[in-house]
């Protein structure tokens, strides 16, 4: 008896050490089915973004031809306007941004009188043309007014075949007008009209 008792004991010790040893495999087994069917996303298979492409901006870089104009509302009275021949030089432009110098010339012995004469510039643009800025290097000075404030930006816009842009400012303008011998009396709003849609010429080297 004692003998069969301890076959049994041996007996029921293997079976144990079989079922542990298959519960094992077992487990072992599911990770790897499960490693090798696994469908969780590989960053590094993962599609690159795309990058949206430059914005292209309109080319000015030259030399340009055109007209402008000058309005003065005279302050309590009526307002006169002028002709004035423009051009610009357009030295350099990187994207948005395009400097150079613009030119509102008189063409008569009166517009000799009120149209600025020449300026540095700096203007921003957006890409479809539209000016949203101008920065002139200072007031206008004329002879027959004087400004007391600087030049503001109101609108303006660009394309390959030129630009045009509108400024205004405030001033003390000879009252009447044209005679040199009387004084800065009258306010004054003016503004400053320019279109420059002739090219000229590819301009200076950069």
């Amino acid at each position: 008896m004692v003998e069969s008792a301890g076959k049994r004991t041996v007996v029921g010790v293997a079976r144990r050490r079989v079922r542990v040893a298959a519960g094992t495999a077992a487990v072992s087994a599911a990770l790897i089915i499960g490693g090798c069917g696994s469908t969780a996303p590989n960053p590094s298979s993962a599609p690159s973004p795309v990058l949206a492409p430059a914005p292209q901006y309109p080319s000015l870089v030259g030399e340009w031809g055109g007209s402008g104009g000058l309005s003065i509302q005279y302050r309590d009275s009526n307002t006169v306007s002028y002709h004035c021949d423009a051009s610009a030089s357009v030295r350099s432009q990187h994207e948005a941004t395009f400097t150079g110098y613009g030119s509102l010339d008189g063409s008569s012995l009166n517009s000799d009188k009120q149209c600025p004469g020449s300026f540095a510039f700096t203007a921003v643009m957006t890409p479809d043309g539209t000016i949203t800025s101008v920065q002139t290097d200072g007031p206008f000075r004329l002879t027959d007014c004087m400004a007391v404030t600087d030049v503001s930006f109101s609108n303006g816009t660009a394309s390959s075949t030129g630009f045009s842009i509108k400024l205004t400012d405030h001033a003390l303008c000879r009252w009447p007008p044209l005679d040199p011998r009387n004084p800065y009396s009258k306010e004054s709003d003016r503004t400053f009209a320019m279109v420059v849609d002739r090219w000229r010429g590819p301009g200076l080297p950069q």
